[in-house]
């Protein structure tokens, strides 16, 4: 992919492996030219969708973990079960819904199925880090009058650092990478995400590789950043989960 991005379109008929002569920097300006909007959409849409299904995922998190009531077994099972509903089964209902209340083809239209989508993973995570909090805390901050959104504001919430940052991570990284929804649920590349708009650049008569793989590159690098400089808080994550 590297090679060919670099690669005019004549070095890659001729040959596909060897690298370039020399670097060819006019198929990133033309990916650009074509994913620059995407690109921002998807920052518009990933960034809050991320946070704030991460948030309540925490929410919903320590409810479970803390706080017995009937039927919250069943209904911890039944939000986590949404992990493995896929898209696809959801698809009309939401394509349908969002053309109803008049968000299709808006930043609102994609930002709530992602978060919605998001918070299953994110509420398994954080009810599995919280069960590890000793429940004396809890009880002690009830005595001296804390009540529960002041418990979860000054103790489990900053406690919960590492795993926010994971979840966070997480969410991240598969709502940057989604296709789907962004293919069904926008006209045009005015809130189209970068991962349509790559789809995009095949050419209707001939297929220009270096522009697709260069158009890959740019859609990749936000995710590469974010594993380079905070892939550690995973493995902490992780190793916290295992605790």
């Amino acid at each position: 992919m590297v090679t060919t991005a670099f690669k005019t379109m004549p070095e890659i008929v001729g040959s596909r492996l060897t690298p370039p002569t020399k670097l060819y920097l006019g198929a990133f300006k033309e990916a650009f030219d074509n994913i620059g909007r995407p690109l921002l959409n998807s920052i518009i849409i990933t960034l809050p969708s991320a946070l704030i299904g991460t948030f309540l995922g925490s929410i919903t998190g320590y409810v479970f973990s803390k706080f017995r009531f009937w039927g919250s077994d069943a209904l911890f099972i039944l939000i986590v079960l949404g992990m493995y509903i896929p898209a696809q089964a959801v698809l009309l209902p939401v394509v349908k819904f969002s053309a109803n209340v008049g968000i299709f083809n808006t930043y609102l239209g994609l930002i709530l199925p992602m978060i919605a989508f998001s918070i299953p993973s994110a509420t398994l995570f954080f009810r599995n880090f919280y069960m590890t909090v000793p429940t004396e805390m809890i009880e002690s901050a009830r005595v001296d009058g804390c009540g529960i959104p002041g418990i979860y504001r000054r103790i489990i919430l900053p406690l919960s650092g590492i795993t926010f940052a994971v979840s966070a991570i997480i969410n991240f990284t598969w709502i940057w990478n989604g296709f789907l929804w962004g293919l069904v649920l926008t006209q045009g590349p005015t809130v189209q995400p970068v991962m349509v708009a790559v789809n995009n650049l095949h050419g209707t008569y001939v297929a220009m590789w270096n522009v697709q793989m260069a158009g890959s590159l740019i859609a990749a690098l936000p995710t590469l950043v974010i594993y380079t400089f905070f892939g550690k808080y995973i493995m902490r994550g992780v190793l916290a989960q295992r605790k």
